[in-house]
C-alpha cells in the first residue's frame, strides 16, 4: 500500500551553489490513496490550498509504508501561475531533499 501526501510551501530560495535552500511554510494539507485525486486536489486549488497565493508550490509525495516512507520518493511538482497550480520541474536547488512532508 501506498498514499499520496500533497504538502504546500510558501517559497523556495536558491541560496547558491552548494548551499541548502531555504524553504519557507511547508504545510502537509492531506493524503490521497489514488495518485489521479491528489493532482485534482492540486489542479482544482480545492479549499484553496494555495490560500489566496500565498503557497507558490505544490507537490505530491508517494509514501509507503514503515519508517522513512519518503526517503526515495516519487514527487510531483507544481507552481502557482498568478490563476492555478501548473505542473513544474522540481527546482534543482531541492535535490538534496528527500521528503517534503516530513519538514518542520
Amino acid at each position: 500500500m501506498k498514499i499520496y501526501v500533497v504538502t504546500t510551501i510558501g517559497n523556495i530560495i536558491d541560496n547558491g551553489e552548494d548551499k541548502f535552500p531555504d524553504i519557507e511554510d511547508v504545510r502537509s494539507v492531506g493524503y490521497f490513496e489514488k495518485l489521479e485525486d491528489a493532482k485534482k486536489c492540486i489542479e482544482n486549488n480545492t479549499f484553496d490550498i494555495n490560500e489566496a497565493g500565498y503557497y507558490k508550490y505544490a507537490v505530491i509525495e508517494e509514501v509507503k509504508p514503515g519508517l522513512y516512507g519518503t526517503w526515495e520518493p516519487h514527487s510531483i511538482f507544481y507552481k502557482w501561475d498568478g490563476n492555478k497550480y501548473q505542473p513544474t520541474e522540481k527546482p534543482e536547488c531541492t535535490n538534496c531533499y528527500a521528503s517534503f512532508s516530513q519538514i518542520g
